[in-house]
């Protein structure tokens, strides 16, 4: 199976970047568009233990602090946090990449920056539900919609309903490792809510992707509503899958 899969970007210069407590965030550019950012953390090693800063520039002293952190550890746990074999590793990490170009194109700019890359990754090495079986099939999707179904049901505490009747959510995702902490406590019940909604839509989505038998439209609704327009959307139609959602090599996905 060929993973879906995204262009290498060249050429890139950094022109922005901004603080938020416990990182720095650059943001990169090419000819004057947004391409990707990076976050940049500031540990200090102290009798061989991490620790990392924590703070703005004009944030009050109890905001400013070294935390015990672990990111040696945490980094492990990240490369692969249950054990899973080699082709397993290989689809965590698909479905790590899936959600956070789903998250890339499905949120505005400014909801989009509270919707962590750490938090997506933390959520999929808990709630990974590998779809692999005995005679090596492997179904991403299968896998996607089982994955955002545990993850709706971990991270996510029912708090309100607004006026409409609609339920608010709050989210909160610990770190495995030191120090911790809940990734979205500044902003659990300003995202939670939006999170909450998008990945059930998400799920109901790639769930009509599933029963559609022509791979041609499967292709046009995962583009259209999910990944974006640079998604490839076959002009053979021939080819199906074995079953619904399920891609054996040389088709793609």
């Amino acid at each position: 199976m060929r993973p879906f899969s995204f262009a290498i970007i060249y050429y890139l210069k950094m022109q922005l970047y901004w603080i938020k407590l416990p990182c720095v965030t650059a943001q990169y550019f090419k000819s004057g568009e947004k391409h990707f950012h990076l976050d940049y953390t500031i540990y200090k090693n102290q009798n061989d233990n991490y620790f990392l800063a924590v703070g703005k520039e004009h944030s009050s002293k109890e905001q400013k602090k070294w935390e015990e952190s672990d990111p040696k550890d945490l980094l492990e746990w990240l490369k692969n946090p249950m054990n899973l074999d080699v082709k397993e590793v290989e689809q965590y990490k698909r479905v790590i990449k899936y959600l956070k170009r789903w998250r890339d194109f499905k949120f505005p700019e400014i909801e989009r920056k509270k919707v962590y890359s750490i938090g997506i990754a933390v959520m999929v090495g808990q709630s990974f539900s590998k779809s692999i079986s005995y005679d090596g099939d492997v179904s991403d999707i299968d896998c996607l919609i089982k994955t955002i179904d545990k993850m709706l049901s971990t991270y996510f505490t029912l708090i309100a309903s607004d006026s409409q009747g609609n339920p608010q959510y709050k989210i909160k995702v610990d770190l495995p490792r030191q120090p911790y902490r809940d990734i979205f406590t500044k902003h659990g019940k300003t995202v939670g809510t939006i999170i909450h909604k998008r990945l059930d839509d998400l799920k109901n989505k790639l769930e009509v992707v599933v029963a559609k038998s022509s791979l041609k439209e499967q292709c046009e609704i995962l583009a259209n509503d999910v990944f974006g327009s640079d998604f490839p959307i076959t002009e053979n139609d021939n080819k199906k899958f074995k079953e619904p959602g399920y891609v054996s090599s040389p088709q793609g996905a």
